[in-house]
């Protein structure tokens, strides 16, 4: 009877290992055409920029004529701004296509309110620009493993998304946070418009618009999120997104704390009840 529970369990241990093996082999072309995909992307948006930049700057070269007709003027700001939203388009795809080898990629202990910090700034005149309050806690600890740029990005991008659609006099708040099971949050509230039920299980897809008309009106690529999962992945965290029509949008991204001897996270959760660091008022 041993030997025969013996037998059965190696036999299904090789089961186990020649399936896996098949699927891995089954599955490599796929990987492969994906991973070519994302390059040949890369490739064909590295080529736009320059065009796209002279173009541009032919256009603002024009307008320094001030005998210009306003009509003519009018089209030449409207040219700039479109080509604005394609660099942002070709940007968003190198940045899309470039995070295809997260072995190459540079890790190192970072504290996330620091760059936190830093995506707020470089949003400082959009949040200016749109009257949205943006409100900032953090809760130590708040160290994580990760690659600094990757997280600016994602950082940059779910920030910007919440001030884009959220309407004057609206508040996106900020939250950095431990969980107390292994990991750091990091929440971007807003009181914005919302998403649709409907569209929620879309939006991490490349190139997807719950409304073409209102993303176009806020400048959205549809690559923003998309870019923000993949480097999430990267990260082995996870994102969840909450949103309701009228009622805002609220995502959370959870990522391995870096535990480096920090004393700190074993605190109690009372003892952090309270922010270390609250800062609240308009971007200006």
């Amino acid at each position: 009877m041993r030997n025969f529970v013996i037998v059965f369990a190696a036999t299904a241990l090789m089961a186990t290992l020649v399936g896996y093996f098949i699927a891995k082999v089954a599955l490599a072309p796929a990987r492969n055409a994906l991973l070519f995909q994302k390059r040949f992307i890369g490739d064909i948006a590295h080529e736009l920029r320059t065009p796209i930049a002279i173009i541009k700057t032919n256009s603002e070269v024009s307008l320094m004529d001030t005998s210009l007709d306003p009509k003519v003027q009018r089209v030449l700001h409207s040219n700039i701004d479109e080509l604005n939203r394609a660099s942002e388009i070709i940007n968003n795809l190198l940045t899309f296509s470039n995070w295809t080898r997260p072995e190459q990629m540079n890790f190192s202990s970072i504290d996330l309110g620091v760059v936190a910090d830093a995506a707020i700034r470089s949003l400082r005149e959009l949040a200016k620009k749109k009257r949205v309050e943006i409100i900032v806690y953090k809760k130590t600890p708040r160290m994580i493993y990760a690659n600094s740029t990757a997280i600016g990005q994602i950082a940059t991008n779910i920030i910007k998304n919440a001030i884009s659609y959220t309407p004057a006099r609206g508040k996106a708040t900020v939250l950095i946070e431990p969980d107390y099971q292994g990991h750091i949050l990091f929440v971007v509230q807003d009181t914005g418009m919302g998403i649709e039920r409907k569209d929620l299980p879309h939006i991490f897809e490349p190139f997807f618009r719950a409304e073409r008309s209102r993303n176009r009106q806020h400048g959205s690529s549809g690559l923003g999120l998309a870019i923000v999962s993949e480097l999430v992945k990267i990260h082995h965290g996870k994102i969840a997104v909450k949103s309701a029509p009228n009622h805002g949008t609220t995502v959370t991204v959870s990522f391995p704390y870096y535990k480096n001897g920090d004393a700190a996270y074993s605190a109690k959760r009372e003892q952090t009840e309270h922010p270390d660091e609250i800062s609240a008022g308009f971007v200006a």
